[in-house]
């Protein structure tokens, strides 16, 4: 590996780290579901929990937070089924577009770009996307050539995500080096705000006790 590769690799992962790109999801349903909203904290200790405490620790997840947090997430989660299912029949969450949408919600903007020498774009609202439209152009004849663009704002940025077309019918995220930070605090900001876990400490205390279970 030359020099040059080497720099390409440690901002590759430093990019993934920023946007909360964690190990790819075990088969455990429910943290499939759900990792992409945890904090770092709670899937750490999640990964160390025996079967029996996780059973235990989905049970607190919701419990421990806002109210309003398990409806928005419900809400998301069904626009998500609903939408994104061609990606994955069984498990539209585990994707990456299922994955974004349940953290940071309908994105202010969403446009389609081609990628060809014409540069043709399209952009769709998210009214579109929360009234239930059908954003999967999984069998329109775009091969790879079709990139889809999710923008957030967040403060005075506006931070958008990149999925690319893959064949036959996926979305796959593509990191922007250059957002990585903003990127980052978005989703760190989705985690904290909206998914908001009234007392820390004292469910801090509670996992402590969920790692003593056998």
């Amino acid at each position: 590996m030359n020099y040059d590769k080497k720099w390409i690799v440690f901002f590759i992962l430093l990019c993934l780290s920023a946007c909360s790109i964690k190990l790819f999801p075990s088969k455990d349903k429910w943290y499939a579901k759900h990792y992409i909203i945890m904090q770092d904290f709670e899937w750490k200790i999640y990964k160390e929990l025996s079967l029996a405490g996780k059973k235990q620790f989905q049970e607190l997840f919701w419990k421990v937070r806002d109210p309003k947090a398990q409806v928005t997430f419900t809400s998301r989660l069904d626009i998500v089924i609903k939408n994104i299912k061609n990606e994955n029949y069984h498990q539209p969450w585990n994707t990456d577009r299922g994955r974004i949408y349940l953290l940071n919600g309908n994105p202010a903007e969403i446009r389609y770009v081609e990628n060809t020498n014409l540069g043709s774009t399209e952009t769709v609202s998210s009214d579109a996307v929360r009234s239930g439209i059908n954003i999967d152009r999984s069998k329109e004849d775009i091969g790879a050539r079709l990139s889809e663009l999710w923008v957030y704002p967040y403060k005075s940025y506006r931070i958008t995500y990149q999925f690319d077309f893959v064949q036959p019918r996926q979305w796959k995220l593509i990191p922007k080096l250059s957002e990585s930070l903003y990127l980052g605090e978005l989703e760190l900001y989705s985690r904290v705000v909206t998914y908001r876990i009234i007392d820390v400490e004292k469910y801090l205390e509670q996992l402590e006790e969920l790692k003593k279970i056998k």
